[in-house]
């Protein structure tokens, strides 16, 4: 696995440091970021210019690098132990104009980030390749439930790497949010089954 990716979207190219040798699964690429990214380039301008988008789990940051390229306002955000990386890819691409901020799902100390992050609501907040352990995947949904507004669509896209966490996510999910499938014809870029959701605030 190479520790650089260049990758095409929007008619740009996106370069990308990972490291494969890393613990974090954060610090190299998945698939579902493609995905979600492919999916957002082909929204109309009026979708994505000037919104307020906010990313969970951005990783290399491949997702919150595409919507700011379309001209969203995106903040990126991750753990600390990937923070750096994240914000190496972020400038590298979209020079001082994405915001980077740790977000850790389930710690009492990020509900002050949520509140600013928060206010105001944003228009939609995006989450690739977020779901692949037990352990953390009820503090996510609750994390995108505190940092939804009525009005904020939320974009869920994943492999499904494990059908536990999966069960979890969705049924945690579903206590808050309305559910649906994204009409988006997912390529066949993955030897695991890619699901695509969108939600909305009960």
């Amino acid at each position: 696995m190479a520790t650089t990716l260049v990758v095409k979207v929007a008619g740009k190219e996106i370069h990308l440091k990972q490291n494969p040798h890393s613990r974090f699964i954060g610090s190299y690429i998945w698939d579902a970021s493609f995905v979600m990214s492919k999916y957002l380039e082909t929204r109309p301008p009026e979708e994505i210019v000037g919104k307020k988008f906010i990313e969970v789990g951005s990783g290399l940051g491949l997702v919150g690098i595409v919507v700011g390229l379309l001209n969203g306002d995106i903040t990126l955000t991750d753990i600390p132990d990937v923070i750096d990386l994240l914000k190496h890819n972020v400038k590298q691409n979209l020079g001082d104009t994405g915001k980077v901020m740790e977000l850790t799902w389930g710690d009492p100390k990020s509900d002050i980030v949520i509140e600013t992050l928060k206010s105001p609501p944003p228009d939609f907040i995006l989450a690739a390749d977020c779901i692949y352990s037990e352990a953390p995947i009820q503090d996510l949904a609750h994390t995108l439930f505190k940092l939804s507004g009525p009005s904020t669509i939320v974009l869920v896209c994943s492999e499904l790497r494990n059908k536990d966490a999966m069960e979890t996510f969705l049924k945690t999910a579903d206590l808050y949010f309305n559910r649906e499938m994204v009409d988006y014809e997912i390529p066949l870029t993955s030897e695991n089954y890619i699901q695509f959701w969108r939600l909305t605030l009960k």
